[in-house]
């Protein structure tokens, strides 16, 4: 991240988040924000920007919180409604499209860390770590997202995931997100959810009745006269863009360090990472 962008981006926080807090607290949640994604965007613990020596003379604040100040605000409740509110005003402006894309990103730890909300899930249970789960709209736009442990279905987080949103036309997601019930969803608020099914078009859809949207689907992408159906599933690509570049930007990268362990504390570190890519992306297509 470029000195210049870091200013905005101290401007936009300052602007957006609350200014005061109580008066039994003594840093504004701004201050408390702001050192917060110094320590994400430079991948280090966040006591590590509590210390002045760790940041530029033109770019440090007059103070700085202790490392349990900040810890403690931190683990108060009222971060996490910020937080979202902030990304969630990142993507303001952008108009929703007509396609939109779920899909899931796993972040693993250890398979003998002590962390007690990972938990074991993948392929042959034998990841463990938590999920990150993404509905990605137009020009990238995050309609929806959350962290889950890792042994969740993806299917019934998709259903909480689409009920947060108003989405339009249709939904892109892989076999895995081949779901009736996520299909009658999708259809109730006016989306066509097209997903390919887990066994493929070689077996037969089975005895349970099937919903109209399924069939549609089916048709689309397995029936299609025109090519249409499989035409505009290429376009799920667009998310796998998108996690691509979260886990390879530098500044960005997903992958959750020893420091970061709780369901808490990754829900904050990657919200905090999506905050960071958001407002780059944001102003360099605006100088841009």
């Amino acid at each position: 991240m470029e000195r210049e962008e870091w200013l905005q981006l101290v401007a936009w926080t300052n602007r957006w988040t609350p200014v005061t807090c109580g008066r039994r607290f003594t840093f504004a949640w701004s201050e408390i924000v702001t050192t917060l994604l110094w320590a994400v965007l430079h991948n280090q613990p966040v006591s590590w920007a509590c210390r002045a020596d760790h940041w530029p003379s033109d770019l440090r604040s007059a103070r700085l919180p202790s490392p349990a100040t900040l810890s403690r605000r931190l683990r108060r409740p009222e971060l996490r409604p910020f937080s979202d509110r902030l990304l969630r005003h990142l993507n303001r402006g952008r108009r929703r499209g007509l396609l939109s894309l779920v899909d899931g990103k796993r972040l693993l730890v250890s398979a003998h860390s002590r962390d007690a909300d990972a938990t074991f899930g993948g392929r042959g249970g034998r990841q463990r770590g938590y999920e990150l789960h993404v509905i990605l709209g137009k020009n990238s736009r995050f309609e929806a997202w959350g962290i889950h442990p890792l042994h969740l279905n993806e299917r019934p987080i998709a259903r909480q995931l689409v009920a947060q949103t108003r989405l339009v036309g249709y939904l892109l997601a892989d076999a895995e997100y081949d779901d009736q019930q996520l299909y009658t969803l999708c259809a109730q608020r006016g989306v066509q959810l097209l997903a390919p099914r887990q066994k493929g078009p070689a077996h037969a859809l089975g005895h349970v009745p099937q919903t109209a949207a399924r069939l549609r689907a089916v048709a689309l992408l397995e029936a299609s006269a025109t090519g249409f159906g499989p035409k505009l599933y290429t376009s799920r690509r667009g998310i796998e863009r998108l996690f691509g570049q979260l886990v390879s930007v530098p500044y960005i990268q997903l992958a959750l360090p020893p420091w970061v362990r709780g369901l808490e504390r990754v829900r904050l570190w990657v919200t905090a990472k999506l905050l960071l890519f958001s407002f780059v992306r944001r102003c360099r297509k605006q100088t841009g």
